[in-house]
């Protein structure tokens, strides 16, 4: 009826010896048979790739250990300085989660923490695609830490994320 929030009905994953996922199978919205999508990573075992049979769902870029592209939205980051607590999780896998309710399937895995590489640094701005259709819009990213270095609120534009830590 247009007013279902995800695309995923039901999904099961595969994991390698390493605990890695290899592959996602994934009940879409309407179909009759799950999809299976592929998760595939570079050599230092960061995800570079999720894929359907007929398509990639979504890619990922890095440089020097950072993550520059998650789908269509790209990272900057300008202050070698800026880092996150080395347990910490990553803030960019998280802010997405928050704002993909289409692909549930995606963020699982980091949600359970099967999935746990994080970029070296912290991202300093968000660029997306501009509403027009031509260009970018980018969105500076701030942060307050606590006294161990773990990432507390995250400021990106007017949104702002808090994160919780278990003890």
């Amino acid at each position: 009826d247009g007013f279902e929030e995800s695309n995923n009905m039901k999904m099961s994953y595969t994991r390698d010896d390493e605990g890695k996922v290899i592959l996602a199978d994934v009940l879409r919205y309407g179909k009759k048979e799950t999809t299976p999508f592929t998760w595939t990573y570079d050599q230092d075992g960061f995800l570079t790739d999720v894929s359907s049979p007929v398509a990639s769902l979504s890619s990922f870029e890095y440089e020097a250990g950072n993550m520059v592209t998650f789908r269509n939205t790209a990272f900057e980051f300008g202050n070698p300085s800026l880092v996150n607590n080395p347990s910490a999780p990553d803030v960019i896998w998280a802010y997405m989660a928050l704002m993909d309710n289409v692909e549930p399937f995606m963020y699982v895995p980091y949600f359970l923490g099967w999935y746990t590489k994080a970029s070296a640094q912290l991202p300093t701005a968000m660029l997306e695609p501009s509403n027009t259709g031509t260009g970018t819009d980018t969105y500076p990213i701030t942060y307050e830490f606590d006294s161990d270095g773990y990432v507390v609120k995250m400021y990106l534009g007017s949104d702002k994320v808090e994160y919780f830590y278990g003890e």
